[in-house]
């Protein structure tokens, strides 16, 4: 709000500086010679055009520059926040692991780059020394290209719930049968344990 009446407030003194130069210009150039119609109207319009102009520049510049703004977040934003989390799970799958392979890695810190780029830059620099690599700088590597193969999903998670409440969350093959995942859920030792001595009356599958 405060920045909206402050940018009024120049808008008027532009104009009014600028309003004051071209009534000076018209007075002398139009005015005061009497040129014959019809270049008199002419040269008006001619000299309130170009004080119009000004204002009308910086007015377009300011807002378009805001809009470019709000578009940009609105359009990136979910998907940094999406990339972000991605890399999140890459380093919560690696954090407890003994080994990891130089390989993925290097792809990690060439994602990461756009959003840490010093942090990536100098965690690839040490391990450039630390395995005598010599692949470069960063920013000289390729952007990553994903393999569809790698993609297909086998498994899928299933929720267990008893009486509206989680109980067990369980990792089945895609293509199992109701019957296959009814086994596999009155197979599960937790879930024998919460139903033990109790008559399951109904089996509901939300596929």
């Amino acid at each position: 709000m405060r920045s909206t009446g402050q940018f009024a407030a120049f808008l008027a003194v532009v104009l009014t500086v600028v309003g004051g130069w071209q009534y000076y210009l018209w007075t002398r150039l139009v005015r005061d010679p009497a040129w014959p119609q019809p270049y008199g109207r002419l040269a008006t319009v001619a000299i309130v055009g170009a004080m119009l102009v000004p204002p009308l520049v910086i007015f377009s510049a300011r807002y378009m520059s805001r809009a470019t703004l709000h578009v940009i977040a609105a359009t990136l934003g979910p998907l940094i926040v999406i990339a972000i989390a991605q890399l999140m799970i890459f380093v919560n799958t690696f954090t407890n692991a003994e080994k990891i392979p130089l390989a993925p890695m290097r792809t990690f810190l060439v994602l990461l780059n756009p959003f840490a780029p010093h942090l990536s830059s100098e965690l690839w620099t040490t391990l450039n020394e630390k395995f005598n690599d010599r692949a470069g700088d960063i920013t000289d590597q390729s952007w990553p290209v994903h393999d569809e193969r790698l993609l297909i999903e086998d498994e899928v998670e299933i929720v267990v719930q008893i009486n509206g409440k989680v109980r067990d969350r369980m990792m089945l093959r895609i293509e199992a049968t109701e019957e296959q995942m009814k086994a596999a859920v009155l197979g599960n030792p937790k879930i024998q344990q919460l139903l033990a001595g109790k008559t399951v009356g109904k089996v509901v599958l939300h596929l």
